[in-house]
């Protein structure tokens, strides 16, 4: 039993913190079972900023969210709530200030490109002032990078692998 309780308190030394995380996209879950139900974060860190989507299998409530980073936790949430529209075209947020989140109890796995993270971030998007660029066309655009992104990839492992073979040929 204290081996236990070691093993855990080394490794919760040894994660990072939420607020130490370098720059990019993260996936925590209260749970790594897959057959129950779960809570999942999702969230982009850029600069001294965090947003992302927070949801609960068990309730099947979701919302997005943006704050900063202190610690383990996020802190100064403010959450956008999706207002219902009569034109699939645009998207209507409510922002209201929400509670903190903390990571204590949460574990991180591979990142995972979701639709939730990407329409969470354009909730927070700026206004686009005189602009004919709509919300709607940023998150197809930022879907699109997305799947084009994915597609891609075995094909730039591939290249990487075949340069380094030429190269130790040669």
């Amino acid at each position: 039993m204290l081996l236990a309780a070691t093993s855990l308190t080394v490794l919760a030394q040894i994660r990072p913190t939420v607020q130490s995380l370098p720059d990019g996209d993260y996936r925590y879950r209260d749970s790594f079972a897959i057959d129950r139900p779960f809570r999942e974060i999702q969230f982009r860190k850029q600069d001294r900023y965090i947003t992302g989507s927070d949801s609960d299998t068990r309730t099947g409530k979701s919302y997005c969210f943006r704050g900063f980073p202190q610690h383990n936790n996020i802190i100064n949430i403010t959450v956008a709530i999706e207002i219902s529209s009569k034109t699939a075209q645009q998207t209507k947020w409510k922002l209201e200030p929400g509670n903190q989140i903390n990571f204590d109890k949460l574990y991180p796995l591979q990142a995972g490109h979701g639709l939730e993270l990407y329409k969470c971030l354009t909730a927070f998007l700026p206004e686009l002032k005189e602009s004919s660029v709509s919300r709607f066309s940023i998150l197809r655009f930022e879907i699109f990078n997305w799947f084009l992104g994915s597609a891609l990839e075995p094909i730039r492992r591939g290249s990487a692998s075949l340069l380094k073979t030429s190269l130790n040929r040669g």
